[in-house]
């Protein structure tokens, strides 16, 4: 059955139908319990004396070019892909989020969100609450012919320069447990520290470690 299921997916060209698919057995797969999620917690402390950003120009020289919009109408202006229109635009930028993009010929390449109050997208994590001088860093996405060219690490670190002058002192992350690539960027490249691990089921939910945060998420179960 799992040979078939990836012969079938290999078939499939169309990437949002792909990741609708997986989408879909994954969720099957995580009711019947078959498939607990694991997502690790990050946090970046602009406080740090020994973390202090520094922008990258290598966007300019790979000819892409970063844009920050914070309206659906300024979204209408670029070519986005089809993962970021499934996303609840409106809704999060009437919230006040920010979106984090960058462009080669005018086509969303790569985008990442940044979220401040709150974020409720979390699945079975819950939701995080933010204090005014902390923000929630995602979901980020990168379009299949532009990876492994470092865009995330770049849009990364262009993030965490702009919040810095905004006086913002913390910024939280996650990444599932799989996606060794954002792990990567997030713990390695740009130094945020490993805060929690949520493993959930079905019918249950554990949140460990988070002894290092004192943001908590609003539902907890240890």
């Amino acid at each position: 059955m799992v040979f078939f299921l990836k012969r079938a997916f290999i078939s499939i060209k169309d990437e949002g139908l792909l990741n609708f698919l997986k989408n879909i057995i994954n969720f099957i797969l995580f009711q019947m319990g078959m498939r607990p999620s694991h997502t690790f917690f990050f946090v970046y402390d602009f406080q740090d004396k020994d973390l202090i950003p520094t922008e990258q120009n290598n966007l300019l020289c790979l000819n892409f070019s970063l844009s920050i919009v914070n309206t659906v109408d300024a979204c209408n202006d670029y070519e986005i892909p089809d993962k970021l229109k499934q996303l609840p635009l409106r809704e999060w930028f009437e919230k006040k989020s920010i979106l984090f993009f960058v462009l080669r010929n005018n086509k969303i390449a790569a985008y990442a969100w940044v979220h401040f109050d709150f974020y409720d997208n979390l699945g079975p994590a819950g939701t995080l609450y933010l204090d005014s001088q902390e923000v929630f860093i995602g979901p980020f996405f990168t379009v299949t012919e532009h990876r492994k060219k470092g865009l995330y690490d770049l849009l990364m670190k262009q993030i965490l320069c702009f919040l810095r002058v905004q006086g913002i002192q913390k910024a939280y992350g996650s990444s599932n447990i799989e996606n060794m690539a954002t792990v990567r960027v997030l713990l390695v490249k740009n130094k945020f520290k490993l805060i929690g691990l949520v493993t959930a089921g079905s019918q249950k939910k554990n949140i460990i470690d988070f002894a290092a945060s004192d943001k908590p998420f609003s539902e907890k179960v240890i």
